[in-house]
């Protein structure tokens, strides 16, 4: 990635770095079959995370869904952890995940994980 900046911008504004934010952001996508409920697909979601207390609480979950195929609907979630270190990034992303998957599994919703 490139990034110009003209001079006067850099000497007479302030820069802020949006990058460095305390949180980052955990994607999810997930392909839900279109004979499941879609509303109750996304409630359970709903529920799993907001049982995570290491979430950040001031970004809300956000879910949706993204396209269509002809028996799956991509969903994707958005949800925030906080960012100190990578390996607390990943052990939340891990839990979150893991969170999802048995929330799914205890409704009998059929969801697949996208990479």
């Amino acid at each position: 990635m490139h990034l110009i900046l003209p001079n006067k911008d850099i000497f007479q504004k302030p820069i802020i770095n949006h990058s460095r934010s305390e949180d980052r952001r955990v994607e999810f996508t997930f392909t839900i079959p279109v004979e499941q409920d879609l509303d109750k697909v996304v409630s359970v979601m709903k529920e799993a995370l907001k049982a995570l207390d290491f979430l950040t609480k001031n970004k809300p979950v956000q879910i949706f869904y993204t396209e269509m195929g002809d028996k799956v609907v991509k969903l994707v979630i958005w949800c925030w952890i906080p960012f100190h270190q990578k390996s607390s990034f990943m052990e939340g992303r891990h839990l979150a995940l893991l969170d999802i998957i048995n929330a799914y599994k205890q409704q009998g919703i059929m969801a697949a994980p996208q990479s």
